[in-house]
C-alpha cells in the first residue's frame, strides 16, 4: 500500500450506480442510493484499506455543491471493488443533473485526498418511475413539469382520494405574488377547487381567445349545494374590464337578470324569458351619478313605473306610476298639493292629512261679566293648509232683573281678541217692563273664517250693556274644512253694533232697529245665490284638474326623455349559456 509522500495514481472505474431500499422489507423510496467501484492504485487492483470523501456537484467542472459532505473511513477495498450507500438528503435529486466528485486517501495517512475527475449521476430504472411518497425541492427556472400530448384521448393527469381520513387531491401553492391554482376534494363536503397564495392572487383562469365564446371557468353541480362558493369578497371585473353577471333560468336560453354597468355606474336588469327587459335599477343621470333610480316596465310594454332619488338634481325624490287611464305622483321637490297627485276617489280620510279636523273647549262654571268686551273662552286650531275654520259659540246668559231698568248683553264669535266683528254681535235681552226675577236667556254665535296652514286662535267674546249678566255652560267648537264648495260671506270687519245711546228710551232703541230690516230673499235672489255657487264650484275644479294636466304633461316629457336616453345606450348582450357536462362527469 503506498502511504503519503509516494507517487499515486489512482484509477476509478463505475460498475454501477442505482437507487436502493434503505429497508430489507418492501416500502417507500428513500434518496439513498448504492455506489459501487472498482479503484487502481498505479494501474493496479487495489487491496488495502482507504479513506473515501464523496461531494455532488450541479455541474461537471465548478458549479455549486449540493447536500452533505459524505467521508467514508477505513474503507476495504478487495481485488479493487468496493461498495458503500450514499444520502445526500432529500432535496438533491429534483429533476437536474448531478456530479459525483470522489477523493480518495490511503487509510491512517492523514493526508491530503486525492481528488478524481467528477462523473455524472445517470438514472437507474427504479428512478424514471415516480415512487410515491415523493418530494421534491429546486431553484431551477423553466418549466418544472411540462406534459404534452400530441395525439390520442384520455386525462393528462388524474389525482383521487380513495382515503376516508385523506386531504386534498391535487393542491398547489403559491407563496410568492406569483398566481397559483389548485384542484382538490371530490368528497360530499369538500369543495373541488383550492387555491393559496400568501401575497396575490391564489388562482387565476384565462381565456385568452378574442373570439371564444365558452366561459374560462365552468362549475357545475348535480347535487342541492352550491356550484361555486365564494367564501368572502367576490370581485366582478376591474380598472381595465367591466364586470358583468348573468343568471340564467333552466330551461330558457336568455339571461333572466345581468348586473352590469352603463355610463353612470351600476345597473341591474331584469329579463322575462323571452329576453324582454322588465325592469332596471341603476344610477340617476339627473342627479350626476350619485343619486339612484328604479323602472318598471308595464302591460302596455313601456316603463310604467319611475322612482328617482333625485329628481332633476334637485336632491329630492320622486315617484310616477303610469296607468291606463289614471296616473299617481309623489314629488318631494314640490309643497302643498303639487306633492301628490291621487286619481279622483283615490284617497280615503284615513289615508291624507289635510282633511275636516275639530277642536272644542267648553265650561260651566259661571263667569260674572266685567261691563267691557271681553274673552269669556279661546281655542286654538292647527290646520295642515289654507281653507276655512266654522267657529260656532254657544252659551247660557243668566241675568238678575230689576222692573223698571235696561237688562241687555252682546256675545259673538271673533279670530281677534276683545273684539267683535260687524255682522257677528247677537244681543241677550230683558224688556226693562218686565218683572223682576232671574232669566236665563241661551244664545249662539257662529261664523265662517279664512284660515292659513297652522295655528288659528278663535274668542268667544261677550259685553254687558246693561244690567248685572252672568254666563255659564260656555263651548266654542272650530271645524276645519280644506275647500270651498261654494260661495261664502266672511263676518264683516267693520264697527260693531254701538250700545243704546244715552237718553234714548228701550222702545225706540229697538224701533229703530226695527226699521233697519227688510223682508225675507226674493225668488230671483235666491236664484241668483244658485248660480252664483254653481259658477263658484266649476271653476274650481277647472283650476285644479288644469294644474293637474300641467303636471302630468311635464312629468311624462321627462319621463319619456329618460327613457330615450336610456334606450340610446346599447344593452350588454346575456352571455351564452356553458353546454353542460354531466356526460364529461358520469365518464370521470
Amino acid at each position: 500500500m503506498n502511504r503519503p509522500g509516494s507517487t499515486v495514481r489512482y484509477q476509478f472505474m463505475v460498475l454501477v450506480s442505482v437507487f436502493a431500499a434503505s429497508a430489507a422489507l418492501a416500502g417507500p423510496m428513500t434518496n439513498a442510493f448504492t455506489y459501487q467501484g472498482m479503484l487502481k492504485d498505479a494501474g493496479v487492483a487495489a487491496n488495502d484499506d482507504y479513506d473515501f470523501q464523496f461531494k455532488l456537484y450541479d455541474a461537471a467542472a465548478l458549479g455549486t455543491q449540493k447536500g452533505v459532505t459524505i467521508n467514508v473511513n477505513n474503507k476495504t477495498v478487495t481485488d479493487g471493488l468496493f461498495t458503500v450507500e450514499l444520502d445526500f438528503t432529500e432535496a438533491i435529486f429534483d429533476g437536474v443533473e448531478r456530479w459525483l466528485q470522489i477523493g480518495v486517501r490511503p487509510w491512517d495517512s492523514g493526508g491530503a485526498y486525492t481528488v478524481l475527475p467528477r462523473q455524472k449521476i445517470t438514472p437507474a430504472p427504479v428512478a424514471k418511475n415516480l415512487l410515491l411518497p415523493f418530494e421534491a425541492t429546486t431553484d431551477a427556472t423553466g418549466n418544472l413539469l411540462d406534459i404534452t400530448r400530441s395525439a390520442g384521448s384520455g386525462r393528462i393527469g388524474r389525482f383521487v382520494n380513495n382515503s376516508a381520513g385523506g386531504y386534498h387531491s391535487l393542491r398547489i401553492e403559491s407563496n410568492d405574488s406569483a398566481a397559483a391554482l389548485g384542484v382538490y376534494g371530490n368528497g360530499t363536503a369538500t369543495e373541488g377547487i383550492y387555491s393559496s397564495s400568501a401575497n396575490e392572487s391564489a388562482g387565476q383562469f384565462y381565456g385568452t381567445g378574442a373570439a371564444n365564446a365558452n366561459a374560462a371557468v365552468y362549475a357545475h353541480t348535480a347535487g342541492t349545494g352550491a356550484a361555486a362558493h365564494v367564501d368572502g369578497p367576490l370581485d366582478v371585473g376591474s380598472t381595465g374590464t367591466a364586470g358583468s353577471v348573468d343568471v340564467f333560468r333552466n330551461g330558457v336560453a336568455n339571461a333572466v337578470v345581468s348586473l352590469t354597468s352603463d355610463a353612470y355606474g351600476g345597473l341591474v336588469r331584469t329579463y322575462d324569458p323571452n329576453g324582454t327587459l322588465v325592469s332596471e335599477i341603476g344610477v340617476d343621470s339627473d342627479g350626476g351619478g350619485v343619486a339612484g333610480d328604479l323602472r318598471l316596465r308595464g302591460g302596455g310594454g313601456a316603463f310604467s313605473a319611475y322612482m328617482s332619488g333625485d329628481w332633476a338634481g334637485s336632491a329630492n325624490a320622486w315617484l310616477q306610476l303610469l296607468g291606463a287611464s289614471r296616473d299617481i305622483i309623489l314629488n318631494t321637490d314640490s309643497v302643498g298639493d303639487d306633492s301628490v297627485r291621487f286619481p279622483t276617489n283615490a284617497i280615503s280620510r284615513g289615508e291624507i292629512e289635510d282633511e275636516p279636523g275639530v277642536a272644542s273647549i267648553n265650561s260651566e262654571t259661571s263667569l260674572a261679566l266685567s261691563g267691557a268686551v271681553e274673552n269669556i273662552l279661546s281655542r286654538t286650531i292647527t290646520v295642515p293648509a289654507s281653507g276655512y275654520v266654522l267657529a260656532i259659540g254657544t252659551v247660557d246668559c243668566n241675568l238678575s232683573h230689576t222692573t223698571g231698568s235696561s237688562s241687555f248683553m252682546y256675545f259673538g264669535v271673533s279670530d281677534v281678541s276683545a273684539t267683535f266683528k260687524a255682522t257677528n254681535q247677537f244681543t241677550a235681552w230683558i224688556s226693562s217692563n218686565a218683572p223682576s226675577g232671574i232669566y236665563y236667556v241661551p244664545g249662539t254665535a257662529q261664523a265662517i273664517f279664512d284660515v292659513s296652514a297652522g295655528a288659528n286662535t278663535f274668542y268667544f267674546v261677550a259685553d254687558e250693556a246693561g244690567g248685572s249678566w252672568t254666563v255659564t255652560e260656555r263651548q266654542l267648537s272650530l271645524v276645519y274644512f280644506p275647500t270651498a264648495y261654494g260661495t261664502y260671506d266672511p263676518p264683516l270687519p267693520g264697527n260693531p253694533r254701538e250700545p243704546m245711546p244715552a237718553g234714548m228710551s228701550e222702545l225706540d232703541w229697538n224701533n229703530q232697529i226695527v226699521a233697519d230690516a227688510r223682508g225675507a230673499l226674493t225668488a230671483d235672489e235666491i236664484a241668483a245665490e244658485q248660480a252664483e255657487a254653481h259658477e263658484f264650484d266649476m271653476q274650481r275644479v277647472q283650476r285644479e284638474m288644469a294644474e293637474m294636466r300641467a303636471e302630468m304633461a311635464q312629468l311624462r316629457a321627462l319621463v319619456r326623455q329618460e327613457i330615450g336616453q336610456r334606450a340610446s345606450q346599447p344593452t350588454p348582450a346575456p352571455a351564452p349559456r356553458m353546454p353542460e357536462v354531466e356526460a364529461d362527469a358520469a365518464a370521470e
